[in-house]
């Protein structure tokens, strides 16, 4: 490792003490953190991306290219979140897939409560068919129920219940 030269070891002494200074300040005017409303996944709940990160992810209901067309209640972040069990079996499964030239890519992974209220209001307003030509051309809205596409209760929100796709690389 070299020496820094003598001329900028006053330099260097003088940043140093003023980032010193300046974080101290910082760390003493900064705001109380307050505390959030919004609720936390268990403990045994992982981002996908932390198990497997060459897995695609295309968290929809995040943004308004979806069938409802609009950012969908309780998406914070465009991340899949799981239990960690399912994320290991994904990884496992793309392992594998990886070694056959395709990948995994998930669109929705954990879903919280308020997100199905959401597709629920939705799905009751049959007057919103705006993103029908794209996403849903073939399905009547007032059999979404019936047929099973919407309920009241999902499945993906125990965490273990994951939309996704196999993409050829």
């Amino acid at each position: 490792m070299r020496r820094l030269p003598v001329r900028l070891r006053p330099l260097l002494a003088a940043a140093t003490t003023l980032l010193a200074t300046t974080l101290l300040a910082l760390t003493l005017t900064a705001t109380p953190a307050r505390a959030t409303l919004e609720p936390k996944a268990p403990e045994d709940f992982v981002a996908l991306g932390t198990v497997d990160p060459t897995i695609l992810e295309d968290i929809r209901y995040f943004t308004r290219h979806n069938f409802v067309g609009e950012r969908v209640d309780g998406y914070q972040q465009p991340l899949c979140i799981l239990t960690r069990p399912a994320a290991e079996a994904l990884h496992k499964a793309q392992t594998e897939l990886l070694r056959q030239g395709y990948t995994l890519k998930v669109y929705d992974c954990y879903r919280p409560q308020r997100a199905v209220d959401h597709f629920v209001r939705w799905a009751k307003d049959l007057d919103d068919q705006r993103m029908k030509t794209e996403f849903y051309p073939q399905v009547d809205k007032t059999r979404l129920f019936t047929d099973g596409y919407i309920a009241e209760k999902s499945g993906h929100s125990r965490g273990s219940t994951m939309d996704l796709t196999l993409v050829k690389l």
